[in-house]
């Protein structure tokens, strides 16, 4: 993270407070981690996660990783819950549920997507302080515009995401995300799937890093991960069998990038989320 450390600021109006109030904005800062299990708000809120590494499940059970750079979304009365090792520094902008029922309409929404990576960049936190600053020192019928500059960063924010609307990857892209996504108990070279995709080894990573936003590698270990996250759900599998099932040469391997990507050793993940 870098030296700038961002410093903590909130603001909330148009309500009787808390989590009833339609308009939030801040900047959280902490040595200590986040555990937000169960999390309801009847608003739509981003949250962007500058610092601290975790966990983001949603209604259905699925479990994302969280790490620097990354947003996950909370859905107008969907319950889910995020996990956050310390430190943390994260920000969040919350809007009615009606600004959210028109971004679902356009497409610019996806319930199926709900954590995205864009890459930490302060200028986003810098943006969420001064819509603080707004919301603080604005009267009642001036709102409007503190709630355009939510909107618009919650927009922009989306736009950055290699998933994010209108971001559809060539055919060669999407077969070599297939690929990377699946078979995790063999070995498979990047220059292979390279092949696979007819483009030369160099062209594919550029290719591969401009569409999805993370190398081909850091997209296999994501994706690996992820599926590591659905198995310790299954109490019958040890990890031991995770790790030799995902193509791990041992156990502490396994673990060791498990921690790396969540926060979370494999077996306090499954302690907290099973």
């Amino acid at each position: 993270m870098s030296e700038r450390k961002p410093k903590p600021n909130s603001a909330s109006r148009l309500g009787p407070g808390g989590l009833m109030t339609q308009l939030r904005a801040g900047i959280k800062v902490r040595g200590s981690g986040d555990n937000e299990r169960g999390f309801v708000t009847s608003q739509y809120a981003v949250v962007y996660v500058v610092e601290g590494r975790g966990t983001y499940e949603d209604n259905r059970g699925t479990a994302f990783a969280l790490y620097p750079g990354t947003f996950f979304q909370r859905f107008p009365d969907r319950p889910h819950s995020d996990v956050l090792e310390p430190p943390v520094t994260r920000c969040h902008l919350a809007v009615p549920r009606q600004v959210y029922e028109t971004m679902r309409m356009t497409g610019l929404v996806d319930e199926n997507v709900p954590v995205h990576d864009i890459g930490v960049d302060l200028t986003i936190v810098d943006r969420i302080g001064a819509i603080c600053e707004d919301l603080k020192q604005r009267p009642e019928n001036g709102l409007m515009w503190p709630l355009l500059d939510m909107q618009r960063l919650i927009v922009e924010m989306h736009g950055r995401s290699p998933t994010g609307p209108g971001r559809r990857p060539s055919p060669g892209i999407e077969e070599a995300c297939r690929l990377l996504g699946r078979d995790f108990d063999r070995r498979l070279t990047l220059p292979a799937v390279a092949r696979a995709v007819r483009m030369s080894y160099s062209a594919f990573r550029k290719a591969f890093l401009k569409a999805v936003g993370v190398s081909p590698g850091d997209y296999r270990i994501r994706r690996r991960i992820e599926r590591a996250m659905e198995l310790l759900g299954e109490e019958r599998l040890r990890v031991g069998e995770i790790a030799g099932a995902l193509g791990y040469g041992d156990v502490y391997a396994f673990s060791a990038q498990f921690r790396k990507v969540t926060g979370l050793a494999p077996t306090e993940f499954r302690r907290r989320y099973r």
